[in-house]
């Protein structure tokens, strides 16, 4: 037979953790609801390459095609603290950038990253829809490109 504590100390023990248990189940359900950003390719046309490539595929990339044109879509200042060597810089946030990114080869072949890989995979879309033939987005961006230990400029 259990005997009753009526010093109540196993139910204040319960009561000190409940906002802890509360904060573990909140966090557990709204993880289960969210998915981490991830860029999707858009949809590529009859002759159109689109690909999300790690950094490890991209360096092979850029190796392989001589012709590659790598675009660093972050600012200046992030591009002077470190980049992908031969990567040519076009800031995202300029006024005339769509109608810049618009006037490119579209027979080019294109690395694009930027920091993590939020403004590189928009522009992806845009080049997509504008017939661009060979994209390829850096996923992570310039983040993962140096945690896979790939070299930069600065």
């Amino acid at each position: 037979m259990t005997r009753y504590d009526s010093t109540n100390e196993g139910r204040n023990k319960i009561v000190a953790a409940a906002p802890l248990l509360v904060l573990a189940l909140a966090a557990a359900l709204v993880l289960s609801y969210v998915q981490p950003f991830a860029p999707s390719v858009p949809d590529a046309g009859p002759g159109q390459v689109m690909k999300i490539v790690s950094p490890s595929e991209a360096a092979g990339l850029i190796y392989s095609t001589p012709d590659m044109v790598i675009l660093d879509l972050r600012t200046p200042a992030e591009h002077a603290r470190s980049r992908i060597p031969d990567s040519r810089l076009m800031d995202y946030h300029d006024a005339d950038f769509w109608e810049r990114l618009d006037s490119l080869d579209r027979d080019i072949p294109y690395l694009l990253y930027c920091a993590t890989h939020g403004r590189s995979a928009q522009t992806m879309e845009r080049m997509a829809g504008q017939g661009f033939t060979r994209v390829w987005l850096l996923q992570g961006g310039i983040y993962a490109w140096r945690n896979a230990g790939l070299p930069v400029e600065r």
